[in-house]
């Protein structure tokens, strides 16, 4: 559990609480890379990097929204939303494990792993996506060509189609019945290493709680604004095959 950030130390740090042995206490981690993303509605967003002090593990990776306001009801309005979201029948599939709320601002889980996967909203400038899938490539130079191979649109048409309609479909369903009113910006799309794809509710300013608005209104307009993002990966597909 993330609770505080501390960026003036000599060596950055963050305080992260841990269980052992009958208690919970909080040790500092230090902070290896602190990579601005880009600029969101409330805040700028940074990749926050974190090193286990134990050789041997794994590095941790989350992304920081430093916000430039604090509303106490937009920020619970959030994480109720967030724990809706965990709570779907599919809902661990299409959102973020991390997101808390701290006096800096707000971590979340890095989709991108540390850069290794290419993370995409419909806000996204085309030029910016694809260089941020160029430098990936040359760390994996496979990363452009297995997702191009892996989602052949040519190839595939239908079968793309209608399993992007699947995916759309859950997410939209789900959301509808507790009550969540996406929008379009709220909706990611990250591709993997390995080719594959998925689609995520990651940003959650505009998400809204319309608990008492009849369920099938709600899936018509989650579904449309999830399918808003599909030109968005097919113009990236077609974008990308062509730097092959």
């Amino acid at each position: 559990m993330i609770t505080n950030m501390n960026t003036d130390a000599r060596e950055p740090t963050m305080s992260v609480f841990r269980a052992g042995k009958g208690n919970t206490h909080a040790v500092d981690v230090p902070i290896n890379d602190l990579q601005f993303i880009g600029e969101g509605a409330v805040g700028t967003v940074h990749r926050v990097t974190i090193s286990p002090r134990r050789e041997g593990l794994e590095p941790l990776y989350f992304a920081y929204k430093k916000l430039d306001s604090s509303d106490p009801n937009r920020i619970q309005t959030a994480y109720t939303i967030h724990q809706k979201l965990l709570e779907l029948p599919h809902g661990r599939q299409f959102t973020v494990q991390t997101f808390r709320f701290t006096d800096e601002g707000l971590f979340m889980t890095d989709l991108s792993e540390g850069g290794k996967n290419l993370v995409v909203s419909s806000n996204d400038l085309e030029k910016d996506v694809l260089l941020e899938a160029r430098q990936i490539n040359k760390k994996n130079p496979n990363f452009i060509s297995n997702f191009v191979q892996k989602e052949d649109l040519i190839a595939n048409e239908e079968e793309w189609e209608a399993e992007f309609e699947k995916r759309a479909d859950v997410i939209a369903r789900e959301t509808a019945e507790a009550g969540i009113k996406l929008q379009g910006d709220s909706i990611f799309f990250v591709i993997y290493p390995d080719g594959e794809y998925r689609l995520f509710v990651v940003d959650l300013d505009n998400v809204k709680l319309y608990e008492n608005y009849p369920s099938d209104n709600l899936y018509q307009i989650n579904l449309r604004e999830i399918k808003d993002l599909k030109p968005h990966l097919l113009g990236l597909w077609l974008s990308l095959e062509k730097l092959l």
